[in-house]
């Protein structure tokens, strides 16, 4: 188990395991967004906590996007996330526990690399 802790941050930045950039910041009307290699998506209102096939990730439910997370920066991003998050005008619904089980990679039947490229892809639909 690991515990998340709030980060206090103005944007979270990470790249995924094809390279590609994500930063998630607020716009001028306190709503979050997310940006992907330097392009503004849509602006959301849900962020949750979501590992899926063996792989960390973040779902935003009402635009249909989830995203792997790396691994070693679980804790911080998710933290940085939530963080942000309280910082929003907007309403958000936020589900990142404040203890969470990063998932091994070990899922029977599935490729942790495969795994990725899958959230991956539903990232850049």
């Amino acid at each position: 188990m690991t515990a998340i802790p709030d980060v206090n941050c103005e944007e979270v930045v990470f790249k995924d395991m094809d390279g590609d950039e994500f930063k998630f910041t607020l716009t001028d009307s306190g709503k979050m967004c997310y940006w992907l290699n330097g392009q503004r998506r849509p602006e959301f209102s849900e962020l949750s906590w979501q590992p899926a096939m063996g792989v960390p990730g973040i779902a935003l439910p009402d635009i249909n996007k989830g995203f792997p997370i790396p691994r070693k920066q679980t804790p911080e991003i998710l933290g940085k996330l939530r963080f942000l998050s309280k910082q929003a005008k907007a309403s958000m619904n936020v589900n990142i526990p404040e203890v969470i089980v990063i998932p091994e990679g070990d899922r029977p039947g599935i490729d942790n690399a495969i795994a990725e490229k899958m959230l991956s892809a539903r990232a850049n639909q």
